[in-house]
């Protein structure tokens, strides 16, 4: 049951720091962008200011409940007979790869319609925090594919004790 735990707690830790990271790129764009004493200048700073309270409290909670299923899944992997739990953990990197490359088409989706746009004088302008948001949820997944890509080609050609001849 303790893999469930790690798992789901990683998961959703994860998704909370990208929605964070999302919009701390957002609300900095709009602090930077927007005239001091304005209203979109304060609206950017509450945003700021939750997204950062967001960040301080998933990243670390994600960081150690990833970093503890790593080490559980590292700890099975040598041992015969754990193959639902690996089947587990391949699940859980082959869900995030999907999730984060369905974002990253539509991150950069968005992100390249709005230049688009522009570039045809379709709309003079985006707000600078959309464009932040768009291309900070853009870069975000696609780090998050590549990361846990890694993972998947290491899992995939580690040696599987199952399928081990008894010694």
């Amino acid at each position: 049951m303790r893999y469930i735990y790690l798992y789901s707690v990683s998961a959703v830790m994860l998704a909370v720091l990208y929605g964070a990271l999302t919009l701390l790129a957002g609300g900095a764009a709009g602090v930077v962008a927007a005239p001091a004493a304005s209203n979109a200048s304060q609206q950017a700073r509450a945003t700021l200011a939750s997204a950062l309270a967001g960040v301080i409290m998933s990243a670390p909670l994600w960081f150690i409940h990833w970093r503890w299923a790593v080490q559980e899944q590292a700890r099975w992997s040598r041992e015969p007979g754990h193959t639902v739990l690996r089947a587990f953990h391949r699940f859980y990197l082959y869900s995030v790869v999907c999730l984060s490359l369905m974002a990253l088409l539509i991150a950069g989706g968005i992100t390249v319609a709005q230049l688009a746009r522009v570039a045809l004088a379709a709309r003079v302008s985006y707000p600078a925090d959309d464009w932040a948001r768009g291309i900070a949820a853009a870069v975000q997944s696609a780090a998050l594919w590549a990361y846990h890509w890694r993972l998947i080609e290491r899992a995939e050609s580690a040696p599987n004790p199952a399928s081990q001849p008894p010694t």
